[in-house]
């Protein structure tokens, strides 16, 4: 039977990178198959995949507003590419409880690893900025993989590792270096189903210390949403146990928590060619706030292709083939600023009011 991995984590956590050295080494000599989750319309990272069958998921999560769309994508990747693994990469805003659980009534797979991806060097300030939909996502997880821990010191290290205690006392952490990882330093087949699992007991949430005790925390259930294209609602969750937040409803019994978020997507062509003036402005105003991630591929003024990359105050480019730029000269952007990620002016915001502006 297809063996199902599933890997989650904050947007920008490294998710794809964790992925890409796992087919070098676990998955090295297997057939396998990827299922790529985006919150926004366009996929950027199914081109960073090579040698495997890629299966887009886009305008939305695969927890809610596109379950149904990952059932048939698994089921058809089983018929079409018999896989030996499936690898499902879920969207930074996704809910891992609520994936696993979807996964789990699939028959024609058997779920495998569950893997949270966390920024380690980032984890407080994301706490901070993220809040509780972030530690719900961390509750969920069976193992947390500790991503960026190359130079940290050991101390801090230690925090890390203590807070994610503190929040999931029942989680496996993995702290090896993507370049040190080994056939089988992310366990398999040691996925607790969701009958056997024990969750964090309420007081937990709050960053103490306690003890797992089974039916300590009510079940927390995703709430269908509209499929609206540019807009996630990521406060899918009713604010009290068993109180329904205004205007949200659910089922007799039905008991979840608000997360008090909502993330907004916007979809950019980039004004190419840019200088490296220009990503110094597009710098300046991803760290106005509001912005939370942004990813996408840019031709420069001297015909290099460059990758973007911005996760909560950290700004990357690098050099990007041509054949891994699968949408160029895009830029999406993800966060909770509505009006920064919905005004018709956003071209001007981050490149100067240049045309062409924002995709149809």
């Amino acid at each position: 039977m297809t063996k199902l991995d599933i890997y989650g984590g904050l947007l920008g956590a490294g998710k794809t990178t964790l992925i890409r050295a796992m087919l070098q080494c676990a998955y090295r000599g297997k057939r396998v198959a990827v299922i790529e989750n985006e919150i926004g319309r366009v996929n950027l990272d199914a081109g960073a995949f090579s040698d495997v069958t890629v299966r887009p998921l886009t305008a939305g999560c695969v927890c809610c507003t596109l379950k149904g769309d990952l059932v048939t994508a698994v089921r058809e990747l089983v018929q079409s590419v018999a896989p030996d693994y499936i690898v499902m990469e879920a969207s930074g805003a996704a809910d891992l409880e609520a994936i696993r659980r979807i996964c789990e009534e699939i028959d024609a797979v058997a779920l495998n690893r569950c893997v949270m991806v966390v920024n380690a060097r980032k984890l407080r300030k994301l706490m901070t900025v993220v809040g509780e939909f972030y530690r719900i996502q961390l509750r969920d997880a069976t193992d947390i993989y500790l991503n960026f821990t190359e130079g940290l010191p050991q101390a801090e290290l230690d925090a890390v590792r203590q807070l994610l205690w503190d929040i999931n006392p029942n989680a496996r952490l993995i702290d090896t270096p993507i370049d040190r990882l080994e056939a089988d330093t992310l366990p398999e087949g040691d996925v607790p189903t969701t009958p056997g699992f024990k969750p964090v007991p309420v007081r937990a949430l709050k960053g103490q210390r306690a003890d797992a005790a089974e039916g300590s925390l009510p079940t927390l259930k995703v709430l269908e949403q509209a499929p609206l294209p540019d807009v996630l609602p990521a406060d899918r969750f009713l604010r009290d146990f068993g109180s329904p937040a205004p205007g949200k409803h659910s089922a007799p019994g039905i008991r979840a928590f608000d997360t008090g978020k909502t993330l907004y997507t916007l979809t950019l062509r980039i004004p190419a060619p840019l200088t490296q003036q220009d990503l110094e402005r597009l710098r300046q105003r991803l760290d106005q706030g509001g912005i939370w991630r942004a990813k996408g591929f840019a031709t420069m003024s001297d015909g290099s292709i460059v990758k973007l990359d911005y996760a909560f105050g950290d700004f990357f480019t690098v050099p990007a083939p041509p054949d891994t730029a699968t949408a160029l000269d895009t830029l999406v952007l993800i966060g909770e600023d509505k009006q920064a990620l919905s005004q018709a002016d956003a071209t001007e915001r981050f490149f100067g009011g240049r045309a062409p502006g924002q995709m149809d």
